[in-house]
């Protein structure tokens, strides 16, 4: 009974059905499994992810990886896929879209200036070939100071 003090992931693992055995959430397996959810998703649910109108600024996080960073984009009405980031801004608000910052947000926004939860949306929305994520730090605006 030495396992019941044991509490650690690869212990637990296996007795949650359906659980990853690995720790690693970028993982081949995790992004296997991921892809499966959404295929399953696509092809029993009514609620498809086909393309549907865009919201009024998103980010093209270019799934085809000719740019490495990211470029925050007016979509004019245009359709497509995407994937939505609202997270917590925490005490600072260290990557937002004002006034001052839209034209260079425009221009490209580098990997090395975003942070780590960003980072990991837009890994998941190029292994899942989205081209488009929507955060709301980046994308919304949210006071006067902020665009709109």
């Amino acid at each position: 009974m030495a396992w019941l003090n044991d509490f650690s992931e690869a212990a637990v693992a296996h007795l949650i059905p359906g659980r990853l055995l690995t720790a690693d959430a970028a993982s081949s397996i995790a992004m296997r499994r991921i892809r499966r959810w959404v295929l399953s998703c696509d092809l029993e649910h009514e609620c498809s992810s086909a393309d549907v109108p865009l919201p009024t600024r998103v980010l093209d996080v270019d799934a085809d990886l000719t740019y490495r960073g990211i470029k925050l984009i007016e979509t004019y009405g245009r359709t497509g896929r995407y994937i939505t980031l609202s997270h917590s801004w925490g005490q600072y608000h260290t990557l937002t879209t004002t006034r001052a910052t839209f034209a260079r947000r425009k221009g490209g926004i580098g990997m090395e200036e975003v942070p780590k939860t960003f980072q990991d949306t837009i890994f998941l929305a190029r292994m899942l070939h989205v081209r488009y994520i929507w955060i709301d730090s980046l994308c919304k605006s949210f006071s006067s100071r902020l665009l709109k």
